[in-house]
C-alpha cells in the first residue's frame, strides 16, 4: 500500500469529526467518493475490496452513520454501490455481491441507530444541564441579593426600614404595570431605585433600539450623551460585564465621560441596555457597591423578560405568583420538546386542630430545587395549600417525596395524611393546561 494512503485516511477521519449540520449531505458524498478513490489507488482491480479478506470500503458509510445517523449513511452506501457497478467489467449487468451489500448495510444501520440514540441522549442531557445552570445562576443572584438585603437592613434599619427584597418586589410590581411598548419598562423608576441603593448622583439608563443604537430612556441629574466610541461602553458590550475607570482591561488614556458603565444582561446573555454613572460619592465607589449594581441590573433584566413570558398566565390566573408561572413555563417547554418530566404536588390541608403545625411541618419537607407556592388560611372551614413544583422529577421521585412527608407526620404528630385530613394530588406537566388544573383543584377545595 502506498505511503500516502494512511495520511489520506487520517484526513478523512478529521473531516468527519469536524462536520457541520448544514454540510452533512455534502460531507457524506465526499467521504464516500474519497473512500472509493483511496480504494482505486490501493487496489485498481477491486477498489471496493469486494473480493478481499475485509470490506474496507464500508468504513466510509459507517463513519457517516456514527457521525450523522442513518439517512446520510444510506446515501454513502448508495454511492459505494454505484461505484461497484461503475468499476465492474459488465457494468449494470454485473451480479450483485449479496453478502458484501447485505453485511455492509446491516452494519451501517446498526451504527446509525446507535448514533441516533446517543445523539438524542446527549441533546436531552444538554437541555437538562442548561436548565440547571440557569437555575443555579438565578439562585446565586437571589442569595447575593438576600445577603445584601440583610447587610442593608442591619446598617440602615433606622433611616430606611424597607429591605432590599421589598424594594425589588416593588420594582417588579412597577414593571408589571408599566408601559410594555417602551424600550425598557419602568426605566425612570428603575434608575431612581438604583440611585437610592447605590448612591448615584448623575446617571442615565440607555436602551438598545431596533437599529442597535443606544437611546437614553431615563436620567438623574444632567448626564452627558453616550458616545459610541466610549471605552467603558465598548468593554461592557463586548464582555457583558461592568466596566469602571479603574478596570485593568480599559484603555485609561482614551477619553470617557463616565465613571461606570453597567450592562443590563438577561440570564441567557442578551444585552438590553446599559446604565451609565457620571458622578457618585467617592466613598461609595467600592467593590461591593459595583457588584450590587451588576446584580440589580441583572435582576431588572430578568424581571423584564420574565414578566413578558408570564403575563398571559398571570392575567388568566391572578393568584399565581410570577416566579411560579415563569418556572412552570420553562419546565413545560422541556417536557414538550425533550420529554423531560416534571410534576406539581398539591398538599390540601382541611380543617384540623393541628393544621398550623401541619402546614409548617410539610413546608419544611421541600427539596432544594423545588419551587413552592403556599397559601395559609387559618380560618375555620377553609383550606390551606402547599403547591410544590418538582423540576426534572419523575413519578418515583414524587412518590418518594410524599412518603417522606407522610413518615414525618407519623414521627412528629402521630398520624398519616388521612388522619390529619391532608389530601395529596399530583399534576404532571404533560397536562395540556397544568396551571388550569391546579386552579380548578384549589378553587374546588376552597368552596
Amino acid at each position: 500500500m502506498p505511503r500516502y494512503v494512511p495520511r489520506l485516511v487520517s484526513w478523512v477521519e478529521r473531516l468527519a469529526t469536524l462536520g457541520r449540520p448544514d454540510w452533512l449531505w455534502l460531507e457524506s458524498i465526499l467521504i464516500a467518493l474519497l473512500a472509493v478513490w483511496i480504494g482505486w489507488m490501493a487496489s485498481p482491480d477491486d477498489p471496493l475490496f469486494v473480493s478481499g479478506a475485509f470490506p474496507w470500503s464500508w468504513f466510509a458509510p459507517v463513519l457517516v452513520a456514527l457521525r450523522y445517523g442513518v439517512p446520510p449513511a444510506v446515501l454513502s452506501s448508495a454511492i459505494l454501490l454505484a461505484a461497484y457497478y461503475a468499476f465492474a467489467p459488465l457494468g449494470l449487468a454485473a451480479p450483485v455481491p449479496r453478502v458484501f451489500v447485505l453485511g455492509g448495510m446491516l452494519l451501517v444501520m446498526i451504527c446509525g441507530e446507535y448514533s441516533g440514540i446517543w445523539r438524542t441522549r446527549v441533546r436531552r442531557q444538554n437541555e437538562r444541564n442548561a436548565y440547571l445552570e440557569d437555575r443555579v445562576e438565578r439562585i446565586t443572584k437571589r442569595l447575593y441579593l438576600l445577603r445584601l438585603s440583610h447587610d442593608r437592613l442591619e446598617q440602615d434599619l433606622l433611616s430606611r426600614p424597607a429591605t432590599l427584597r421589598d424594594a425589588l418586589a416593588d420594582l417588579r410590581r412597577r414593571i408589571d404595570v408599566s408601559d410594555r411598548s417602551a424600550l425598557l419598562p419602568a426605566a425612570q423608576e428603575t434608575l431612581v431605585f438604583l440611585a437610592q441603593y447605590c448612591q448615584l448622583d448623575v446617571a442615565a439608563l440607555h436602551a438598545i433600539s431596533g437599529a442597535g443604537v443606544f437611546q437614553q430612556v431615563a436620567g438623574i441629574g444632567d448626564p452627558p450623551p453616550l458616545r459610541a466610541d466610549d471605552p467603558l461602553l465598548t468593554y461592557a458590550c463586548d464582555e457583558l460585564k461592568l466596566a469602571h475607570v479603574q478596570s485593568d482591561a480599559i484603555d485609561r488614556l482614551a477619553p470617557t465621560d463616565h465613571l461606570v458603565v453597567a450592562p443590563i444582561v438577561t440570564s441567557d446573555w442578551r444585552l438590553l441596555g446599559v446604565v451609565t454613572i457620571t458622578r457618585m460619592p467617592f466613598l461609595a465607589m467600592t467593590e461591593d457597591t459595583l457588584q450590587m449594581l451588576s446584580v440589580l441590573c441583572a435582576a431588572y433584566a430578568d424581571s423584564i423578560t420574565g414578566s413578558e413570558k408570564v403575563r398571559p398566565l398571570i392575567a388568566a390566573y391572578p393568584a399565581c405568583p410570577a416566579y411560579f408561572a415563569e418556572e412552570m413555563l420553562k419546565l413545560a417547554r422541556l417536557h414538550r420538546d425533550f420529554n423531560l418530566h416534571s410534576h406539581i404536588v398539591v398538599l390540601d390541608m382541611g380543617d384540623h386542630p393541628q393544621r398550623l403545625d401541619l402546614f409548617h411541618l410539610l413546608l419544611r419537607q421541600r427539596r432544594t430545587p423545588d419551587v413552592i407556592w403556599h397559601t395559609e388560611n387559618p380560618a375555620p372551614g377553609r383550606h390551606s395549600f402547599i403547591v410544590t413544583m418538582m423540576p426534572l422529577a419523575r413519578r418515583n421521585t414524587v412518590d418518594g417525596y410524599l412518603v417522606r412527608a407522610e413518615n414525618s407526620l407519623k414521627e412528629q404528630l402521630g398520624g398519616d395524611f388521612d388522619t390529619h385530613k391532608v389530601r395529596a394530588q399530583v399534576i404532571a406537566l404533560d397536562n395540556a393546561d397544568p396551571l388550569g388544573a391546579l386552579k380548578n383543584l384549589i378553587e374546588g377545595s376552597a368552596l
